[in-house]
């Protein structure tokens, strides 16, 4: 349903963004500085809460008066775009856009977009929320951007810069929760922070919207998370600010709230950059690929990796091997094995024609590397010893982490699919390359349950601290309880001396814990799980208060 809506606001024009058009990727934009943004106001002449649409039994003069307002609205709109592309296009626009009369321009945009789109959501709301964020944040950013070499640190322009990017955060967020209330949407189930929280909002009627209408807000509510990641990515690329983790967050909640679109995947794959020698970003790139609405950008943007890996593939095989320690040959291996892996899967590609010979070469040698890499375990002592050796080894990754395998075999499968679809002759090569994958991997699964089972089977007792004395009066009181117990089964008086007994079995622990030191350790481990004999227990403890009298 968003991809009809897209494609009936794209024939509207306005190609911003780097010529990649309204849906796109890139998107523009430039952010308030903090204290001026004003909270989302419903169009001009509407009490809050009211719906749009004009309701049944008004006459035909609101409907044209709501025309007429509209199209000033875009006027004004298209006015103020072309005012700052004049900005933007001096030679000296990463100063001038800073400047306070340039910011209030933007701030000025950015409230006639807001009016626009929830006067007309359905022929014009799109179309504003892309004006909104090209024109009034993301060109700003770019312009930064290109111009870093002039932007000092700390300065007063990367001042501005963080300002601008703090604010257009607390922009989105706050259309996010509008929108939420202005359409009532239910997102609990997708977001972790919805509107019902927000006292700022106030109270709302329910609001008679359309089907169209409910279908904008609920992508308009999508993007504005999509907005949220990329400033978050932005900032993530200033010295001092680590907000990573922050970006991925707003990516998987837009794509909570619009699961079939695929551009989130996109942008993920954006913010993962080269980590595991670029796996990680290859993942994300084919979800977009292969979601219902794939984003076009990604098959350039997987393209770009699968030359990277080509190339380092040929250099590694030229690389002389050397002794090296053993952390650094683990980060060695791994490396041949991600590169190899890249490597083949471009091979695998449904647009790519590689020999069978080739193909089946590479898929040996990265089973027997994956092979390789599943024995090396994470150990928190390896790791901190070997810190600064793997800084120096190209980021030295010592082992395989659960979520790079996960991704690798998706990648696999993924590659299967494509190749199915398109009947190409590398199909047979690629199921046969991922159920030998997956046999390594349920392989060492097993190995590694199997070790852990024997680890529990054959786990050793923990060493007692207590002192002997105090061993010595525990042990006593169960031998006193058991003697009494045996001479009144067999006649014998049940009670004596407190003082004699208290001497008498500390004496006697004395004795056993000097002949049988470890025939304990050894009753204890066989007798867990075991119920006991009571009468065995009485016997032999007669047996020993004996013994100990006789001595």
């Amino acid at each position: 349903r968003g991809l009809a809506l897209s494609r009936g606001l794209a024939a509207d024009g306005d190609d911003g963004g780097g010529g990649q058009g309204v849906g796109a990727a890139v998107r523009s934009g430039e952010a308030p500085p903090p204290g001026t943004m004003k909270q989302p106001e419903p169009p001009e002449g509407l009490p809050h809460g009211e719906a749009p649409d004009t309701e049944p039994g008004h006459g035909q003069a609101e409907p044209d008066a709501k025309l007429l307002h509209t199209k000033r609205l875009y006027r004004a709109v298209v006015e103020a775009v072309h005012r700052l592309d004049v900005i933007v296009g001096n030679k000296m626009a990463y100063r001038e856009v800073f400047k306070p009369e340039n910011i209030s321009l933007r701030n000025k945009l950015r409230e006639l977009c807001v009016k626009l789109m929830f006067l007309h959501p359905v022929d014009y709301g799109r179309k504003a929320e892309e004006l909104l964020w090209r024109k009034v944040y993301y060109e700003v950013i770019q312009l930064v951007k290109t111009n870093k070499k002039h932007i000092h640190s700390r300065s007063a322009l990367e001042c501005a810069y963080r300002t601008h990017l703090i604010a257009g955060i607390g922009f989105y967020q706050h259309l996010l929760l509008y929108v939420q209330s202005h359409y009532q949407l239910e997102l609990h189930s997708s977001i972790d922070w919805t509107h019902v929280t927000d006292p700022l909002i106030g109270r709302k009627k329910l609001v008679t919207a359309s089907g169209k209408e409910m279908e904008w807000a609920q992508m308009a509510c999508h993007r504005c998370l999509m907005y949220l990641g990329d400033l978050a990515r932005y900032q993530n690329e200033l010295a001092g600010v680590d907000t990573e983790q922050l970006a991925e967050r707003f990516y998987y909640q837009s794509l909570s709230v619009a699961p079939q679109v695929g551009m989130p995947f996109n942008q993920l794959g954006t913010l993962a950059g080269s980590k595991h020698y670029n796996v990680e970003a290859t993942y994300y790139y084919l979800r977009c690929i292969h979601s219902e609405m794939p984003f076009e950008g990604a098959y350039g943007n997987l393209k770009r990796l699968f030359d990277k890996a080509a190339k380092a593939y040929h250099q590694i095989r030229r690389t002389d091997a050397k002794k090296l320690s053993v952390n650094k040959q683990r980060s060695r291996d791994i490396k041949r094995l991600l590169v190899s892996f890249m490597y083949l899967q471009s091979l695998l590609q449904p647009r790519n024609s590689a020999v069978n010979v080739e193909v089946t070469s590479i898929c040996q040698t990265v089973l027997e590397d994956f092979n390789l890499c599943l024995f090396y375990l994470p150990s928190n002592l390896n790791q901190s010893a070997s810190s600064e050796e793997e800084e120096e080894s190209d980021r030295g990754y010592s082992f395989l982490p659960d979520l790079l395998i996960f991704r690798m075999m998706v990648i696999c499968l993924m590659s299967v699919h494509s190749l199915k679809k398109t009947g190409l002759k590398q199909y047979s090569a690629a199921i046969a390359f991922t159920l030998a994958l997956f046999s390594h991997l349920v392989n060492h699964v097993n190995i590694r349950l199997q070790a852990e089972l024997e680890d529990v089977e054959n786990a050793v007792p923990s060493l007692q601290t207590e002192n002997p004395d105090e061993a010595e009066v525990k042990e006593a009181p169960r031998d006193a309880e058991a003697e009494p117990a045996d001479k009144v089964q067999n006649g014998g008086e049940p009670l004596a001396s407190s003082k004699a007994k208290s001497k008498k079995y500390s004496r006697l622990a004395q004795l056993r814990r000097r002949r049988h030191p470890r025939q304990k350790a050894d009753e204890s481990d066989l007798s867990e799980g075991f119920d006991s004999d009571p009468s065995d227990d009485s016997a032999k403890d007669s047996e020993h208060s004996d013994s100990g009298s006789d001595k």
